[in-house]
C-alpha cells in the first residue's frame, strides 16, 4: 500500500527494542526490520549527506520518526524510494524559517482520506506541516456512558446526580488519554498532537467533572470530538474529513495565539463556542475564520490561516471514477511515454 510522505509510523521505544533483541537473537535481517532501526540514519547518510545534513536541523525525535516511517513506507510498497519521499518532506518543513509540525492521530474515528486532506493542508500554505499519525491505540481509555456515573464517583469520591448521570453519553476521558498520548508525543517528536475520537470528550479540574465536549487541551496535546461529527457534516454538505480537519486547525490556531478564543455567538465561524452541537453544523458549511477573530491571530499566522480555511471550504475527495485503478495508472503512463517519445522525435527532426 501507497502511503503519504506525511504519514508517521509510530511503534512504542520499548516494543521496537524488544522485537530488535528477538531478530538480532535469530539472525533475521532485511530492509525495514526494526533490528535495522540504528543503521537507518547512517544509511541515510550515506545515501543523500545534503539530506541528512537538513533533517539534522529538526527535532533528534522527529529526524528519527521520519526516518523510521520512511522506510516502513518502502517495506509497504518498495517501489517509493526513501531519499525521494524524505526530501518532499524535509522541503516542505524549510518552506518558513519555523515551521509549525502537527501530527492528527485518528484514535477511533475512522476519517478516511485524511492522508490526501493532510497533503493538501501542506501544499496551501509554508507555516505548518501536518502529518497522519499511525499509532496503536490501548485498550481500557475510553469510558462509555454505561460505566460513566460509576467511574465520575469514584473519580471524584462523591455523587453523581441523577440530572448529570442522563447527560451522560459515551466519552473519551482526556486525563487518561493525556498520560499516553505524551509519551507518543514525545516520541513524535512534533510540536503538536492531535487525538481524533468518535466520542465526546470528558476531563477534570479539580473536584470537578466536564463531559461532552469537543475538544480539550494540555500544552500541547490536544483531544478533538468526531462525535455525530460525520452526521453533521453530511447535513452541512462537506467532507467528513473537512468537518474533523476544521475543528482541528481551530485548535492549533486557538494554541498558538493567546488572544484568539471561542465566542459564544455562533456565527458560522470555526471559533464558535457551539454549546448546542449540533450548531457546529454551520461552522463547518462556512468553515471560515471572521474578521474579528482572524485579527486576533499574530500577523506570522493569518496567511497562513486564511489559507487553510480556503482548503476546507473548496476541498472534496475524488469520486469512485476519479479514482486510479493499477491498470489505469499504467495505462496513463504508457500514455505519457508515447507522449515525450514523440516530442522528442519531433525536436531531433527540427535539429537535423
Amino acid at each position: 500500500m501507497k502511503l503519504s510522505p506525511f504519514t508517521l509510523v509510530y511503534q512504542p521505544a520499548r516494543e521496537a527494542r524488544v522485537l530488535s533483541s528477538r531478530r538480532a537473537a535469530t539472525g533475521v535481517q532485511g530492509v525495514g526490520r526494526v533490528s535495522e532501526l540504528d543503521a537507518r540514519p547512517e544509511a541515510v547518510r550515506e545515501l543523500a549527506p545534503d539530506l541528512a545534513g537538513a533533517l539534522n536541523s529538526f527535532d533528534p525525535n522527529l529526524a528519527r520518526t521520519l526516518i523510521a516511517s520512511t522506510y516502513a513506507h518502502e517495506s509497504a510498497a518498495p517501489d517509493d524510494p526513501v531519499e525521494e519521499k524524505l526530501w518532499r518532506v524535509v522541503t516542505d518543513m524549510r518552506r518558513a524559517e519555523k515551521v509549525v509540525t502537527v501530527a492528527v492521530w485518528d484514535l477511533d474515528a475512522r476519517v478516511g482520506g485524511l492522508g490526501r486532506l493532510v497533503n493538501a493542508l501542506n501544499e496551501a500554505q509554508p507555516v505548518f506541516t501536518f502529518f497522519d499519525l499511525q499509532a496503536p491505540l490501548p485498550a481500557g481509555l475510553v469510558i462509555s456512558s454505561e460505566g460513566f456515573a460509576e467511574w465520575a464517583r469514584k473519580r471524584l469520591e462523591k455523587r453523581v446526580s441523577k440530572s448529570q448521570r442522563e447527560g451522560f453519553t459515551d466519552n473519551f476521558m482526556f486525563d487518561d488519554f493525556n498520560k499516553f498520548a505524551r509519551v507518543v508525543h514525545k516520541q513524535v517528536g512534533t510540536d503538536y498532537l492531535v487525538g481524533i475520537t468518535r466520542h465526546m470528550v470528558a476531563w477534570t479540574q479539580g473536584e470537578s467533572v466536564y463531559w461532552n465536549y469537543f475538544t480539550a487541551s494540555d500544552r500541547r496535546v490536544i483531544l478533538t470530538s468526531a462525535y455525530n461529527l460525520r452526521e453533521y457534516a453530511a447535513l452541512a454538505g462537506r467532507p467528513f474529513e473537512a468537518a474533523v480537519a476544521g475543528l482541528v486547525v481551530a485548535e492549533i490556531l486557538a494554541a498558538l495565539n493567546r488572544r484568539l478564543g471561542y465566542h459564544e455567538e455562533n456565527r458560522g465561524c470555526l471559533f464558535d463556542f457551539n454549546q448546542e452541537r449540533d450548531t457546529v453544523i454551520e461552522s463547518i458549511r462556512q468553515a471560515r475564520i471572521e474578521p474579528q477573530c482572524l485579527d486576533l491571530i499574530d500577523e506570522k499566522y493569518r496567511d497562513a490561516a486564511a489559507a487553510l480555511t480556503d482548503v476546507l471550504r473548496n476541498y472534496s475527495p475524488p469520486q469512485p471514477d476519479e479514482v486510479p485503478t493499477e491498470k489505469s495508472a499504467k495505462k496513463k503512463a504508457g500514455q505519457d511515454d508515447e507522449y515525450w517519445l514523440a516530442q522528442l522525435t519531433k525536436l531531433s527532426k527540427k535539429t537535423k
